[in-house]
């Protein structure tokens, strides 16, 4: 049986964190630069800029934000404020969660061609969810 109260399981598993944080945060600053395109063609005004596309630049923005200030936080090596930096990449991470899920209510809502109904459903289960994210 494991102990988890042991000094060296706990700095192992602190370990582990670490490393895995540093492996998916490198996988999506990977796809985060392989389609910066998208963003570009926003910017230069190449494609229309629709609302929520809007929405999903400022999603990607902030899950950046959660990757950057992750890394920087691992990377540190003084004394640092880490509640504060521990609420901003949360609050970032939390906006982004819930601003992916309010474009795949969305989507549904498209693909149920606006039946009213579906809207209805759709917007009352992401609204919880802004809710509750904003609770935590």
């Amino acid at each position: 049986m494991t102990n988890w109260q042991d000094p060296s399981v706990i700095a192992d598993n602190y370990a582990a964190l670490g490393t895995m944080s540093w492996v998916f945060g490198s996988i999506f600053l990977w796809e985060w630069i392989t389609t910066l395109g998208f963003e570009w063609r926003i910017i230069t005004r190449q494609m229309d800029l629709k609302w929520p596309m809007l929405v999903c630049v400022v999603s990607r923005l902030s899950m950046l934000g959660v990757a950057i200030g992750t890394f920087i936080a691992q990377s540190l090596t003084t004394q640092f404020n880490c509640d504060a930096s521990f609420r901003a990449m949360l609050a970032l991470g939390y906006l982004s969660v819930c601003l992916v899920s309010f474009l795949i209510a969305l989507r549904t809502i498209a693909i149920w061609n606006r039946h009213n109904d579906d809207i209805r459903c759709t917007l009352h289960s992401n609204a919880c969810a802004f809710l509750i994210a904003g609770d935590l």
